[in-house]
C-alpha cells in the first residue's frame, strides 16, 4: 500500500473518531453548541445546516479533508529524519489546521466559528488534540509494522572516534583511471 492511501485511511479513520466524540458531546452530553458537521456547514453554505441531509453532506465533505490531513501528515512524517514523537508532531499538525480555520471564519465574521461558544472550543480542543494523538500513533505504528520507522534515533554529525577517524585515513586510494 502507497503513502497515499495510508495517509488516506489514517485521516479518515482518525476524523471518524473525532467525529464520533464530537457527536456524542453535542447530542449525549449536550455539552457542545456545533459539531464539526456543523462547523463545516458554515463553511459549505455560510450558515448552520438546515436539514439533516445538509449536515450529513457537510460531514462528509470534512471527512474528505481530514483524509487530505492525513495524507499531507503521512508525507511529512516521511519526510522527517526522527521519527520519534510523532503523536507529538500530530498533535501540533492539528492545532495549526484548526486554528486556521477558526482564524479564517473570525476574520469572515461566520456564524458559529466567528464567535463559537465556551464549550464547543473546549470540545474542540480535547477532540483536536485526540485527532492529532491519533495521527501521529497510527502513522508511526503502520510504519513500524510495515519496516518504513525504525527505533533508531538518526545521528547527525557524530563525533567519530579517533580510531574511525585512523581507519578511513588507512583506505588506500584506487588506481587512477586513465582518461583518453
Amino acid at each position: 500500500m502507497d503513502r497515499f492511501t495510508r495517509g488516506l485511511i489514517v485521516g479518515v479513520t482518525t476524523s471518524a473518531i473525532k467525529d464520533a466524540l464530537s457527536f456524542f458531546s453535542y447530542y449525549v452530553l449536550h455539552f457542545t453548541k456545533a459539531t464539526y458537521g456543523h462547523l463545516m456547514a458554515v463553511f459549505l453554505y455560510g450558515r448552520a445546516p438546515r436539514s439533516i441531509f445538509e449536515l450529513l453532506i457537510a460531514q462528509f465533505v470534512e471527512l474528505g479533508i481530514e483524509g487530505a490531513l492525513g495524507i499531507t501528515f503521512i508525507y511529512y512524517a516521511y519526510r522527517t529524519k526522527n521519527k520519534k514523537n510523532l503523536w507529538l508532531k500530530g498533535i501540533f499538525f492539528a492545532y495549526t489546521v484548526y486554528l486556521g480555520a477558526y482564524f479564517t471564519g473570525t476574520f469572515y465574521r461566520l456564524p458559529l466559528i466567528g464567535k463559537p461558544a465556551i464549550e464547543t472550543v473546549i470540545c474542540n480542543f480535547i477532540t483536536t488534540t485526540i485527532f492529532g494523538i491519533l495521527m501521529g500513533a497510527m502513522t508511526y505504528w503502520w510504519g513500524k509494522k510495515l519496516g518504513d520507522f525504525s527505533d533508531e534515533v538518526p545521528q547527525q554529525n557524530a563525533v567519530h572516534s579517533l580510531r574511525e577517524m585512523e581507519a578511513e585515513d588507512d583506505v588506500k586510494p584506487s588506481k587512477p583511471v586513465k582518461l583518453k
